[in-house]
């Protein structure tokens, strides 16, 4: 399985140690082992340290999001580090890709030239990125500058505090897409990942962390109901969220 990210296993250890207990009625200790590449990323153990249960972690995301979440991130971290060494600050900014560079050097390399054209436009006024006009009465192609090619729309406001100015919001058109409801998106994760674990799905728990969808009481009925033959086998499924550093979970079976 992937290593889980810092936060994530933290957040994940501490709700697990939270609803597990519930589930095996007695208290566990919850650590991650995702980089010693097992088939599962959690064990909850006992306090002597017994072994109580396996749990693997599973994230719903489209492959188009994942691919359009990635390179945005790439873009946001160039320009958030750029920001900084430039010394700008109470600043936000929110971007909207459009055709972003396929490589990461070549994102990298986008997130230090729109920092820069960030300070001009709060230095001297002029755009972040030329309009497509302007460009076809140059003469040039409509998206010969490379900040126009990669994003739609740049906007630079005011920020709340003093830090460091950062890019607060960032979309896709590729992350633009019908809201699925809870049941579309978590039962086929489950019967995939019953199929990918084989004999080892009656030893291990099951958490799917959502993307889209609303987990309310009402979903999880409905999702509930919707469980059949190849969504079963699995100790127990949870489905959850990452909000900040708390993780939330609810059981489905």
């Amino acid at each position: 399985m992937a290593d889980l990210d810092p936060t994530t296993a933290a957040a994940l250890c501490r709700a697990l140690e939270r609803v597990l207990p519930l589930e095996l009625r007695r208290p566990v200790v919850c650590v991650d082992i995702s980089s010693r590449s097992e088939r599962w990323d959690i064990e909850a153990r006992d306090r002597s340290g017994a072994l109580l249960r396996r749990v693997s972690h599973a994230q719903v995301v489209p492959e188009r999001m994942a691919m359009a979440g990635a390179e945005l991130r790439d873009v946001r971290h160039a320009l958030d580090g750029e920001l900084r060494q430039l010394g700008v600050s109470g600043l936000g900014v929110s971007l909207r890709g459009r055709r972003l560079p396929t490589t990461r050097r070549e994102r990298q390399t986008l997130g230090k030239e729109l920092a820069q054209r960030v300070r001009d436009h709060i230095v001297h006024g002029t755009p972040i990125i030329e309009a497509p006009m302007v460009a076809l009465r140059a003469g040039r192609h409509p998206y010969a500058d490379p900040v126009a090619a990669a994003l739609s729309d740049v906007t630079v406001h005011a920020d709340s505090t003093r830090r460091a100015a950062r890019a607060l919001v960032s979309g896709d058109d590729r992350l633009g897409c019908r809201i699925p409801e809870l049941h579309e998106e978590v039962l086929p994760a489950v019967a995939t990942k019953r199929q990918r674990h084989g004999h080892l799905t009656p030893e291990l728990t099951l958490v799917v962390k959502t993307v889209l969808s609303e987990i309310s009481r009402a979903a999880i009925v409905e999702a509930r109901q919707g469980v059949q033959d190849h969504h079963r086998s699995f100790k127990s499924v949870y489905v959850g969220r990452l909000k900040g550093s708390r993780f939330t979970l609810k059981r489905l079976y």
